[in-house]
């Protein structure tokens, strides 16, 4: 039997192989139980010295850099895909986005995604408003350089990373006292939810939507002197729901979209 197989581009023993194959995570997971009730997410300096944000979700854990892309996958000198394709795009003067490059774009945008809202739950506000502005940057790309059909797809995800873009932002400003700024802030993000909401996504009641009603709930405990602790009901809601569907958790998001319909 060969004592050596090809593992990560070189050749390990294969007692070294089986040694990894093996490690289990068991007493690991029973430790950090998985609650329906909330995200739960940590962040920790890896043994590199470099930060790591960890999400538990209900089979098993995330694990994510906290300052390049997630997943830690670099493209040539660029340390995400976006920038990677901005530089493509500069460089061509008829530039395709092709199907590969459509699947990568779509899949950063889901790492980000998971780690902003985790970072969101751990109050590092600065770095939700980096991840929430990559993400539409993402998605203001695929508008002009997709289909119709295929944007519309990923456009129903941009209320959402609105929402939690001018929330950040106001946390920000919260952070330095700057009560009035963060009102602001809050305001034009209202503003631009209508318009994404009312005129692009031509939904009747925008005002009735849970990204708009989340930012005015803010707005409001601004206002009453009373900076908020927690994320509020239906935005918490919202997240947990797409976490439960994005994990597969499917009796969970049954539960959850329950729950919302009552509440709106």
């Amino acid at each position: 039997m060969c004592k050596y197989l090809l593992f990560w581009g070189c050749l390990k023993p294969l007692s070294v192989y089986i040694s990894l194959m093996n490690m289990d995570l068991t007493q690991f997971l029973n430790d950090w139980t998985f609650g329906n009730d909330q995200i739960s997410a940590r962040m920790f300096v890896g043994d590199d010295g470099l930060k790591k944000v960890q999400l538990r979700v209900d089979i098993g854990v995330l694990h994510m850099e906290y300052s390049a892309r997630p997943d830690g996958k670099t493209f040539g000198e660029y340390s995400n895909y976006l920038d990677f394709i901005k530089a493509e795009i500069s460089a061509s003067d008829n530039f395709t986005l092709t199907e590969e490059h459509i699947m990568e774009l779509t899949k950063e945008a889901l790492q980000i995604y998971h780690r902003y809202i985790c970072l969101y739950q751990l109050k590092d506000y600065a770095k939700v408003v980096r991840d929430t502005r990559h993400n539409l940057d993402i998605i203001s790309l695929l508008q002009a350089f997709t289909s119709e059909e295929l944007y519309n797809a990923i456009f129903n995800h941009k209320p959402h990373v609105l929402m939690m873009h001018y929330s950040a932002r106001a946390h920000v400003k919260l952070a330095e006292e700057d009560k009035e700024k963060a009102i602001e802030i809050l305001q034009k993000g209202i503003n631009v939810l209508r318009d994404v909401l009312g005129e692009e996504m031509d939904i009747e009641n925008p005002e009735f939507t849970s990204e708009i009603f989340a930012l005015k709930e803010l707005q409001h405990k601004i206002t009453d002197d009373s900076v908020p602790e927690n994320i509020n009901e239906i935005d918490q809601l919202e997240m947990d729901l797409q976490l439960a569907l994005l994990s597969e958790n499917y009796e969970n998001a049954a539960a959850l979209r329950d729950k919302l319909a009552h509440i709106k």
